[in-house]
């Protein structure tokens, strides 16, 4: 573990492994319930890694600390259908920072053991460090109630000139029949002429494993055609192509192409108390699920863990306080509490999860019988699959040629 002891101050309440945007909100949560408190938090990372686009709904910031600080980036976050993780966590850190919240960047916590006697004072240690949590593999021995992939994506981004053209169903519905699989896209908002853009395409397990060196951190890009699957780089261009077809502008050598697990797992615990010192786990490091549900699922977790903090630290003196009296709230059960409010938002997401796995597989099998059937409408020909390769821009459907015609028919018509 690389911290300078000398650095750090005792008088210190809770300490947070991990500061992105759950770590944060969990620590800003904390911190306006009560203010007194002294947080402080470690990341590994000099500056935060992730920018994925998600939707924040806003059943996941219920409940939350009243404060008009807070309420702003609130607002920021439920007004946009999407946001960045980065712009997320960039909103979150600079409120913490105001909160006066110790932010440590760059520093690893390689042996969280080791962090109680650092922080002799500190009663509470928060793991929120991610799928890989060193916290539960160290305090939590890394055991799962449960584990396991449920679907395979490959991720194509890259960068667009100017404004990038969304494409119409009939588009899309063509296209996905001759692909046979599911894909989606979206597009970012331009920035300085320049258009984010990120198409994310279902494979099957045999394609994931051959591409596996494909991550985050080493990303795969066209000129890689020996490493990427000949199917799947196929319905990358073709994809490519039919964007280009309809106007786009993409900046060469810009894509990165990744591959990743869409899986559900939970930790088979999420709070214990040893020796009078909490350690809990928050966001991913306790629980996992797919379809960009983890970041909302890490909001609640960390509003409901700061109303438990907030509850151990600060045991009731009213004698008179009956839910006290009945149901003996102490340090450990407020964190008992927290265990069962996790374990029931894991049950309720991971149904979740394997519901969506059927539709898609549902959508799936229609896509492909549709594809089967003698009486096609809307769908390519083979003329119209090269167009698109070549990214020709006079390619359209039936369906779209045949309501052209029918305009021209009707147009001259007037009716009084």
């Amino acid at each position: 573990m690389i911290i300078n002891k000398h650095s750090m101050k005792n008088n210190t309440d809770v300490v947070i492994v991990g500061a992105g945007p759950v770590g944060l909100w969990t620590a800003i949560q904390t911190k306006l319930r009560n203010p007194h408190l002294h947080i402080e938090m470690f990341d590994k990372h000099s500056c935060y890694q992730r920018k994925h686009v998600l939707k924040i709904s806003k059943s996941s910031l219920s409940g939350c600390a009243a404060d008009p600080r807070l309420k702003k980036i609130i607002k920021d976050f439920t007004q946009s259908p999407k946001m960045s993780t980065n712009l997320i966590e960039e909103k979150l850190s600079g409120l913490a920072k105001k909160l006066e919240i110790k932010i440590h960047k760059d520093k690893n916590i390689s042996d969280p053991k080791a962090l109680p006697a650092l922080f002799p004072k500190a009663k509470v240690f928060i793991g929120a460090d991610g799928s890989h949590s060193k916290v539960r593999e160290v305090i939590f021995a890394n055991k799962y109630n449960f584990k396991s992939d449920l679907k395979y994506v490959v991720e194509v981004k890259y960068q667009a000139q100017q404004t990038a053209p969304s494409l119409s169903p009939n588009d899309i519905y063509p296209t996905l029949k001759f692909i046979n699989t599911i894909a989606e896209e979206h597009i970012g908002k331009p920035k300085d002429g320049i258009t984010p853009v990120t198409i994310r395409f279902f494979i099957d397990k045999d394609n994931y494993e051959k591409m596996q060196g494909a991550t985050f951190k080493h990303p795969y890009t066209l000129a890689n055609e020996s490493k990427i699957q000949k199917q799947v780089l196929e319905n990358i261009n073709l994809w490519l192509g039919l964007r280009r077809s309809r106007g786009e502008v993409r900046i060469p050598n810009s894509e990165k192409i990744t591959v990743t697990r869409l899986g559900v797992y939970a930790s088979k615990n999420f709070a214990k108390v040893k020796n009078n010192k909490a350690w809990v786990l928050v966001g991913d490091s306790a629980f996992g699920v797919p379809f960009f549900r983890s970041l909302n699922n890490g909001l609640l977790e960390g509003t409901e863990l700061s109303k438990r903090i907030v509850a151990a630290l600060e045991p009731t003196t009213n004698t008179n306080d009956i839910c006290s009296y009945i149901f003996k709230r102490t340090f450990e059960s407020e964190f008992q509490r927290y265990d069962c409010y996790v374990s029931l938002l894991c049950i309720k997401e991971t149904i979740a999860a394997y519901v969506k796995c059927i539709f898609l597989d549902l959508l799936s099998c229609i896509l492909k019988i549709n594809n089967s059937v003698p009486w096609q409408v809307n769908y390519w020909t083979e003329a119209q699959i090269q167009d698109l390769k070549l990214g020709n821009p006079n390619t359209n459907t039936y369906l779209q040629n045949f309501l052209k015609d029918v305009k021209k028919i009707t147009s001259p018509i007037k009716f009084s």
